[in-house]
């Protein structure tokens, strides 16, 4: 079992891709947090061991998937256990912003790597001619929450292409 959302409140577990003991926090996704932090990173060496390009390129293919998405209501239950691991990073949110020890430049970059893994593993938008669902939709969602999230950690704008 892994733990999901916020502690102090309510706990949800996901067994095997499966939710159980409540919900996922999906209000999150559309959730426009305030200035979170002023965290910086370097810009370069644009390299995966460069944090500061993992963060970076994370806000940067989240919201070229955006651009790029076709128009269909999102299916939040569609989302595969790569995805929802990023919806459980951002239900953290809550409790960080309670916690005396923030460490938002580490939930970023875990953050920023977590949404990579989940994009490889399950692109966001269709392949070739095939049409945009809802399960699309809630991967790019999801991606513009993480980029929401992204910037407002970041004390500089993030780049929106690289």
């Amino acid at each position: 079992m892994i733990p999901v959302g916020d502690w102090a409140d309510e706990a949800t577990f996901l067994v095997r891709g499966q939710v159980v003991v409540g919900e996922y926090p999906w209000d999150l996704l559309t959730d426009h947090p305030e200035r979170l932090a002023g965290e910086t990173w370097p810009d370069f060496p644009r390299t995966w061991a460069n944090a500061g390009f993992v963060v970076r390129y994370a806000h940067a293919r989240a919201h070229w998937a955006h651009r790029w998405a076709g128009a269909a209501d999102p299916d939040w239950d569609a989302l595969t256990p790569e995805w929802r691991a990023v919806v459980r990073l951002l239900a953290e949110l809550p409790s960080r912003r309670r916690s005396r020890t923030r460490k938002w430049k580490t939930f970023a970059e875990h953050l920023a790597a977590r949404y990579h893994d989940a994009f490889e593993a399950a692109n966001p938008l269709p392949r070739g001619d095939a049409a945009f669902t809802g399960a699309l939709a809630a991967r790019v969602g999801t991606g513009d929450a993480v980029a929401r999230v992204l910037a407002a950690i970041s004390a500089e704008r993030l780049p929106e292409r690289i």
